[in-house]
């Protein structure tokens, strides 16, 4: 008996060790009314704020860590932060969300997507940018992008002097407008 608790306890520690793995976000017909991906991030800590979008595009997901939050906090930090988020667009056809940030006092947010052609497309906000230059004109950085069929990946990279959060969510442009245009629940 004794043998078979240190397997058990043995087994216990090797899970525990694994590393956090970030699922994608399914696609489907549901309707995105909200849905907050925090979990489904996998995060890049950039030191210096010297990398680039094709650099973190190329680098496999072993490089990134998944923090196990709804909205991970990764408290304050002079660093820049990147996430990767990996979608999985099950239907046949584009369907275009909006990926809303749901901190408002972030320095400089820059959301990457890729368009039909395959080039990756940046749209920016934060609170040291104009909001007269981004997609959408809210309080929140909120960003349109079409997403295609099948597996694709969205990057923000973010850079604060203030707390380092990312709280993004998911809506159709429907469910966005409804809820915090028209703030109709």
């Amino acid at each position: 008996m004794p043998r078979l608790v240190r397997l058990i306890v043995l087994s216990i520690f090797i899970l525990l060790a694994l590393p956090l793995q970030a699922a994608p976000v399914v696609i489907d017909a549901r309707t995105f009314e909200g849905v907050s991906v925090g979990r489904h991030l996998l995060l890049l800590e950039d030191r210096d704020g010297q990398l680039q979008q094709e650099d973190v595009a190329k680098l496999p997901d072993s490089a990134f860590f998944a923090v196990d939050e709804e909205v991970p906090n990764l408290k304050f930090s002079q660093s820049a932060y990147w996430a990767r988020l990996t979608l999985d667009n099950k239907l046949p056809r584009t369907v275009p969300l909006i990926f809303e940030f749901g901190y408002p006092v972030v320095d400089t947010i820059d959301f990457y997507s890729m368009d039909d052609q395959g080039q990756w497309i940046r749209l920016e906000a934060g609170d040291r940018r104009p909001i007269t230059g981004r997609s959408i004109a809210h309080r929140l950085a909120a960003f349109p992008s079409d997403v295609r069929t099948g597996s694709s990946s969205v990057l923000i990279r973010i850079q604060t002097q203030g707390s380092v959060q990312f709280p993004v969510k998911i809506w159709t442009p429907l469910a966005f407008h409804n809820h915090r245009v028209l703030c109709i629940r």
